[in-house]
């Protein structure tokens, strides 16, 4: 009846969270949590994701990019991409959106900050709809940076 699928915990009490209810996904870049006390996600204000995959795996990072303090979160689209969304850590403004993927289908598997500060991507890939294969996406230092502006 819905949970959370991802938490990084960002100062004090608050975090930012990937929550799912009913099959549709809730990305919150910032949520206080009173961690004394029993709360329900589905209270917690968010816009829906409607391009995610119902009930889909989810992904959340902190990231630092150029002189930004970055939230980052990686899931599976409708579509059969994967999809990362960054924010910013401060206010949880949007900043930028990247797909990766498109003649086979794709699905999230983990991503990580390079130490040459760009950022690679491991997923499932389908050959032929049908022969699963690893995938790996490599974006340069330059391409992170774009991602945010």
């Amino acid at each position: 009846q819905g949970g959370i699928n991802a938490a990084v915990h960002l100062s004090d009490h608050t975090f930012a969270v990937s929550r799912y209810d009913f099959g549709d996904n809730f990305l919150l870049p910032s949520v206080a949590i009173d961690l004394s006390a029993i709360s329900f996600s589905g209270d917690w204000e968010a816009n829906g994701y409607p391009e995610l995959s119902s009930d889909t795996k989810v992904i959340v990072k902190k990231a630092r990019i150029g002189e930004r303090n970055i939230i980052l979160y990686a899931s599976d689209t409708k579509s059969k991409q994967i999809v990362i969304y960054a924010y910013d850590e401060m206010n949880g403004e949007l900043l930028g959106t990247h797909y990766f993927g498109e003649t086979y289908p794709y699905e999230i598997g983990e991503f990580a900050q390079t130490s040459d500060g760009g950022l690679i991507i491991l997923g499932k890939t389908y050959v032929a709809g049908r022969f699963p294969r690893l995938s790996f996406f490599k974006l340069t230092k330059e391409e992170v940076a774009s991602l945010i502006w």
